[in-house]
């Protein structure tokens, strides 16, 4: 274990962050990769501006999106510098700085990158925001990132009275002696019949048909009433480029007013997603809010009672932008769960998946617009829709099929909870 202390801890990288810590990250990364880029872009005197994650040009509008975050930069970065330290000798700082430089590296090109991208279509009208042009550049850039980490490796081995060794030259090169002692390394038959086995299982299992994912049936949410209870909506689409980003299986989107409440306008968005494989799944607000230039004043958990017999968990989150509230409530409604924390969302989507075989699922939002200071105005309403509609969105949204009351909570009064 002593031998193999490094090569083991360096698994670590292996594992993904948790859902909670990543979210907070890739939305302050975002952030800071849009002002980065919009600092580069005036050094090439493009006129543009910066609104949340969105860059503004005079004839195009750039959103750097959870994926030009820099975390895909900087986690490989930083795995393959904890790895060239290791294979450093010399003194332990020197080790440090080469982890630690990696950061700095993989933010500032990041933003390098966005200012590119938004030089080449500025001044030569060359689009590379996607397809294989952005894919390209982004591994020109990535390609980069190491090349200026062995450039600090090369420069630290040189500072300092004694000259430190980078032990990659001796991993590379072998001598005679050495191959034949690998050539002649005694292999046991019992390795070699656990070997093949291992193969030929991981063969079989690799080219078996997988199970057809189970997709219940539900109704198109272009059938969702725009009258009920009271409400009355006006439908509103999507533009194709969020159709695109959002990769979703249906969706709605409504303007709701109640003539019997204080009349406070809200706006209802359903993204239903049949299936959430392949890195497709609902957008967490907590990006989309950040993203937009919406400062976050306060969030936390409530509960309502839903008309079914069950409760609704919610994340009522308060936003602010250029002197606008609005009062955001939002939940995810996954195979008959009202969930509201998102560690939550990732394991029932692993045990359904597993379990049912079931991904389906989709994110509910409810938006209300604070008018005067009011904010019990917009609660209220808000809080009405969501228990007049949580006794119809099974017939959009699909429940248990089976017994949609047995995941169901139990039935509690609204209740304030801290997250």
């Amino acid at each position: 274990m002593r031998t193999l202390a490094a090569p083991l801890a360096y698994l670590f990288f292996m594992v993904p962050l948790p859902l909670a810590i990543y979210l907070t990250i890739s939305a302050d990364m975002q952030l800071l990769a849009s002002k980065l880029g919009i600092t580069l872009i005036s050094f090439f005197q493009v006129p543009a501006s910066l609104d949340g994650n969105i860059i503004n040009l005079g004839t195009a509008k750039l959103e750097v999106a959870e994926a030009c975050n820099g975390l895909r930069y900087l986690f490989p970065l930083l795995s393959f510098a904890c790895l060239i330290s290791m294979l450093v000798e010399d003194q332990f700082w020197k080790k440090a700085l080469i982890v630690l430089s990696s950061a700095p590296i993989a933010i500032v090109l990041n933003a390098f990158r966005i200012a590119t991208i938004a030089v080449l279509l500025d001044r030569f009208n060359i689009d590379t925001v996607t397809g294989p042009a952005h894919a390209f550049e982004g591994f020109t850039i990535f390609f980069l990132c190491i090349v200026l980490l062995f450039l600090e490796v090369w420069f630290l081995l040189g500072v300092g009275g004694r000259r430190g060794r980078f032990l990659i030259f001796d991993l590379v090169t072998f001598d005679r002696t050495t191959v034949e002692r690998l050539m002649s390394w005694p292999i046991s038959s019992a390795s070699l019949a656990a070997g093949a086995i291992l193969l030929i299982g991981t063969t079989v299992v690799a080219t078996f048909p997988g199970r057809t994912e189970a997709v219940p049936q539900r109704l198109p949410l272009a059938l969702f009433p725009m009258e009920f209870k009271g409400w009355r909506g006006i439908p509103q689409p999507l533009d194709n480029g969020s159709l695109n980003v959002l990769g979703l299986t249906d969706y709605l989107l409504a303007d709701y007013t109640n003539p019997s409440g204080r009349e406070v306008p809200l706006n209802f968005y359903i993204a239903y997603y049949a299936s959430q494989r392949s890195g497709v799944h609902a957008h967490s607000p907590q990006l989309c809010i950040p993203g937009g230039g919406w400062n976050i004043l306060g969030q936390s958990i409530l509960t309502f009672d839903s008309t079914n017999g069950g409760a609704i968990t919610a994340n009522r989150v308060v936003i602010e932008k250029q002197g606008v509230k609005q009062i955001v409530y939002y939940w995810f409604e996954e195979r008959g769960r009202h969930i509201a924390e998102e560690g939550a969302l990732k394991y029932y989507a692993l045990r359904d998946a597993l379990v049912d075989n079931r991904t389906d699922g989709a994110l509910i939002r409810i938006v209300a617009t604070v008018s005067r200071g009011d904010e019990g105005a917009a609660d209220a309403a808000a809080e009405k829709l969501i228990i007049d509609v949580s006794g119809i969105l099974h017939t959009f949204v699909p429940g248990r099929t089976q017994d949609d009351s047995e995941f169901s909570s139990p039935r509690v009064t609204k209740s304030p909870a801290r997250n």
